[in-house]
């Protein structure tokens, strides 16, 4: 149920919370939406693509989750960290800097979002899941 209506809400408002804001609070509300990135949307968007990953096998889902994650990743990790050490200056900057930033980011966060969905509606159509499936905007119970 929070993979159906806190994770969408948190991964695609957030990173856009802070345009428009005083310089002082978009620094803020950007340090915030990095560290919820990191404690929170790749632990749980990990968990449910693992989830989504063996109990599908289907390999389009896996790597629309793992691009997903790969680019939340590289938007926000601090620049300074051994994962993006591989990447030329330019390209660590680009990754957070501005519009490009919010671009990998929102893009990592719909490309699991869009995962996930799928996951659930391929789940509930087959009704090899017993409990509730979150489907479109309606929640339907799936016969045991």
């Amino acid at each position: 149920m929070i993979d159906c209506t806190v994770l969408p809400v948190i991964t695609v408002l957030l990173p856009l919370i802070g345009v428009g804001a005083s310089p002082q609070r978009e620094e803020w509300l950007h340090h915030l939406g990095h560290k919820v990135a990191m404690n929170f949307v790749l632990p749980v968007g990990g968990l449910a693509a693992t989830i989504n990953c063996t109990s599908h096998k289907n390999a389009s889902l896996a790597l629309f989750s793992i691009l997903g994650l790969l680019l939340i990743l590289l938007a926000n990790v601090s620049c300074h960290s051994p994962v993006l050490s591989i990447f030329p200056h330019y390209i660590v900057h680009l990754l957070h800097d501005g519009l490009t930033h919010r671009f990998v980011n929102i893009s990592g966060c719909a490309l699991l979002l869009v995962a996930n969905y799928f996951g659930h509606e391929s789940v509930c159509d087959t009704g090899s899941f017993s409990g509730f499936c979150c489907v479109g905007r309606r929640t339907k119970k799936v016969p045991i």
